[in-house]
């Protein structure tokens, strides 16, 4: 749906489980191990999920995030070189409780506007938030060589971009 043909599922705890769906799931799906799942976090996962990304444009999505279709056609319509989707409805509330959400904060207004950080833990106070981070980003073509210098330098100053070291 909405134009995505191919998948690149990162399996944590119980990924095995995707094993017994692999023909329904169809063609274009890519299964990839993250086995420091439980000690590392989305930036481990992605980049080895990156490893397997075609050049150009990309799409990131939670795999445990509902969502509605017209979720997915706005973000895929948004123009910007790179788009997040944030849930702006009282964030933290609805959900675990702010210490456990990915807080984003922004600046500007409207289409303009620009998500300054995202994260638990980032300095972030609950009354400059701008909602929570839902789990979902484009990345299009003309951005993709900026994220890639972005992460790649998370990579290596922090390892794993957790703080921790990268595993050999």
């Amino acid at each position: 749906r909405q134009g995505v043909d191919k998948f690149i599922i990162c399996r944590g705890w119980l990924g095995e489980c995707f094993d017994a769906h692999r023909e329904t799931l169809g063609e274009g799906v890519t299964f990839v191990d993250c086995p420091r799942f439980s000690s590392t976090g989305m930036l481990e996962t992605m980049r080895l999920a990156a490893e397997h990304l075609d050049p150009g444009g990309f799409y990131m999505v939670y795999g445990d995030i509902l969502f509605r279709p017209s979720v997915a056609q706005k973000l895929r319509e948004s123009e910007a070189g790179l788009s997040v989707v944030v849930h702006g409805a009282a964030p933290g509330v609805q959900s675990k409780g702010f210490p456990e959400v990915e807080a984003v904060t922004t600046s500007g207004m409207g289409p303009s506007r620009l998500v300054r950080r995202i994260g638990k833990g980032r300095r972030i106070k609950q009354e400059e938030m701008a909602g929570e981070f839902s789990g979902m980003l484009k990345v299009d073509a003309t951005a993709r060589d900026v994220v890639d210098e972005a992460l790649a330098r998370l990579w290596l100053q922090g390892g794993s971009g957790t703080g921790d070291a990268a595993a050999s």
